[in-house]
C-alpha cells in the first residue's frame, strides 16, 4: 500500500512554515512602521506643538485610509462588458457600412489595450516593439 501522507505532511509543513515567516515579517514592517511614525511624531513635536502634530498625522491617516477605500471600490468593481464583434469578413464582403464600423471597433480596441499595456509594463511594451520591428525588417527583404 502506497503512503500517501508522507507527501501531504510535507507539503502542509511548509505551508505553515511559509505562513510563519510571511507573519513574523508583517509583525516587523509594522515594528518598523510605529517606531518610524513614533519619530515623525517627535519631531513634529519639537518643531511645532503637540495639537499640530497630533492634527497632521490624524490627517495623514485619514488621507491613507481614504486611498485604501478608494483601492477597495475599485478593486470591487465588475469588469466592462465588450460587446461580441461581428464577422468584418462578411461585411467586408457586402461592403456595408457596418464593416467600417466594426473594422473602426477593432482598431479602437487594439489601440486601447495596446495603451494599457504600454502603462503597466512599459519596458516589456518597449521590447516587444523593438521585437516586431526586427521581425518587420527582416521578414520584409
Amino acid at each position: 500500500m502506497l503512503d500517501l501522507t508522507g507527501g501531504i505532511r510535507t507539503r502542509i509543513d511548509a505551508v505553515l512554515q511559509s505562513a510563519m515567516w510571511a507573519g513574523i515579517s508583517a509583525a516587523a514592517v509594522g515594528t518598523a512602521a510605529l517606531f518610524l511614525l513614533i519619530a515623525l511624531f517627535i519631531a513634529l513635536c519639537e518643531r511645532y506643538d503637540a495639537l499640530t502634530a497630533c492634527l497632521t498625522l490624524g490627517a495623514l491617516f485619514v488621507v491613507a485610509a481614504a486611498i485604501a477605500a478608494l483601492a477597495c471600490a475599485l478593486a470591487g468593481r465588475p469588469p466592462r462588458r465588450v460587446r461580441p464583434a461581428p464577422d468584418a469578413r462578411a461585411l467586408l464582403a457586402a461592403g456595408s457600412e457596418e464593416a467600417a464600423a466594426a473594422l473602426h471597433d477593432a482598431g479602437t480596441a487594439l489601440s486601447e489595450g495596446i495603451t494599457r499595456a504600454v502603462r503597466r509594463r512599459p519596458l516589456a511594451a518597449l521590447g516587444l516593439m523593438l521585437c516586431a520591428g526586427f521581425v518587420f525588417g527582416v521578414t520584409r527583404r
